[in-house]
């Protein structure tokens, strides 16, 4: 059921991975030519795929569909005991998708391929606690580290999980939360070497590294107001909600659990820039808190539980109150939104406006032809006409906080400059970045050097490079 409902409602074919990957399965160089401030894994993996497969909207409904799939069965082997399985598999899926829905997804984006992990992590970190195999922490690191390859945000979910070893786990110890940390750094550190002695590089160390703690934060950084927040607290709720109430059943103050820490870590990838889809790696681990809590509050309403005290009774009716309303945030919040994408396309690659750019491109250049995209279109219309970037470059140009770095932009300008034959699909700048990108030598460039030579709409047209005065 999960992974089908990838094919049965809107998935978002963000750009940033599809053109990326496009020219990738084309012979380009990551981090070389192909510039992305993301770790590999996802890009990787959709270019190997794509080559062989093609790039079409079923492979994007697909990879989309995996981790909700993923997290459905960890939802199901989380739980103990045949009921508590069949309860997971019956309400599991159904608030996978509902909060996929209310995260921006199902997409194919890194956030989404990171709540597998993350809750695989936090179940290993749970049995950890309770056997005290420390195997199974240094799984959960290595698991939270693979996360790091998929995007670099997640270390924060991995220093959640070290302090939850340090101070709320009933084992904790220096020892384990260093141990799980290191364990956690590892697959990056081997990622950074073997991509270095491979490639004979330190551009993927640089844009997975460097570059955005240097400068991101500062460049595309955006703070959330209240509506934002307001939009966020319905999904938390659960891990209040589980805490509560077991708080209520037990006669001594419960720890905290691993899902819980992991999960607020995870939170914490919204900084630089917020968004609810960079909420969406906590999926997995927010409906096991629900479920965990859905399983608690039956033990209240047992007879047994009448006779607690008063101060056991507060924490158990707070906790069912905040689960009522977490329940009915996805019901009644991304239940709509559900309705609203079902039987809806790829959003990015079968749009109105991409569609027409693309008969426009596909009428100009033939396949395997390059040409420049400026703001015409997303840059899915690449794969879309099975064209490239121009001089083996590919550089998403809306992005200007790329443009500025390495000297891409005078780059660009240089391809240009070798190549005047090279058609430009050229749009004014609109939008939240619009007023950066005109202070680029490339819009400089583009407006000062080319000419139109036909005219696609009110805003677009064909521009062609003028010869350089003698």
């Amino acid at each position: 059921m999960a992974f089908s409902s990838a094919f049965l409602l809107e998935v978002v074919a963000w750009p940033e991975m599809v053109a990326s990957a496009w020219h990738l399965s084309r012979g380009a160089a990551l981090y070389e030519s192909v510039i992305e401030p993301y770790t590999p894994v996802l890009i990787l993996l959709t270019a190997g795929i794509g080559r062989i497969a093609g790039f079409g909207a079923g492979l994007f409904r697909a990879l989309a569909g995996l981790p909700l799939a993923a997290c459905a069965l960890l939802v199901v082997l989380s739980a103990r005991g045949r009921r508590a399985q069949w309860t997971g598999a019956l309400l599991g899926p159904p608030l996978l998708v509902l909060w996929s829905v209310y995260f921006e997804g199902p997409a194919l984006w890194p956030d989404p391929f990171l709540a597998p992990l993350l809750l695989a992590a936090a179940l290993q970190l749970r049995r950890f606690e309770r056997t005290g195999n420390a195997w199974a922490a240094d799984v959960a690191g290595l698991l939270l580290g693979i996360a790091i390859l998929i995007k670099q945000t997640s270390a924060w979910a991995l220093l959640a999980g070290a302090l939850w070893c340090l101070v709320a786990s009933r084992r904790r110890s220096w020892r384990r939360a260093a141990s799980l940390f290191m364990a956690g750094c590892a697959p990056y550190a081997a990622f950074a070497a073997v991509w270095a002695v491979v490639g004979r590089t330190s551009a993927h160390v640089r844009w997975t590294l460097l570059v955005p703690l240097r400068s991101h934060a500062a460049e595309m950084g955006q703070r959330p107001d209240l509506s934002d927040l307001v939009e966020a607290v319905g999904p938390a709720l659960a891990i209040p909600a589980a805490w509560l109430i077991v708080r209520g059943l037990a006669r001594r103050r419960p720890e905290t659990s691993p899902l819980a820490w992991i999960a607020a870590g995870a939170a914490l990838m919204v900084v630089p820039r917020w968004g609810l889809l960079h909420l969406s790696g906590a999926t997995g681990l927010l409906v096991v808190l629900s479920l965990d809590g859905l399983r608690a509050a039956r033990a209240v309403l047992t007879p047994r539980f009448r006779r607690a005290t008063r101060e056991a009774l507060l924490y158990a009716a707070i906790g069912v109150a905040l689960l009522v309303m977490h329940l009915g945030v996805a019901a009644f919040g991304a239940g709509p939104l559900a309705r609203d994408a079902w039987g809806k396309g790829v959003r990015y690659w079968d749009d109105a406006r991409l569609r027409v750019m693309s008969r426009e491109v596909a009428r100009r250049i033939p396949e395997g032809g390059a040409f420049l995209n400026f703001f015409a279109a997303s840059d899915n219309i690449y794969p879309l006409t099975h064209s490239v970037a121009p001089g083996g470059l590919y550089v998403n140009t809306v992005f200007w906080f790329f443009l500025n770095k390495d000297d891409l932009d005078g780059r660009l300008v240089e391809v240009l400059s070798r190549h005047p034959e090279t058609p430009v699909l050229f749009a004014e700048p609109q939008g939240e970045w619009a007023a950066p990108a005109r202070n680029t030598s490339l819009y400089r460039f583009l407006s000062e050097r080319t000419v139109p030579v036909a005219r696609v709409d009110d805003r677009t047209s064909w521009r062609a490079v003028r010869p350089a005065p003698r």
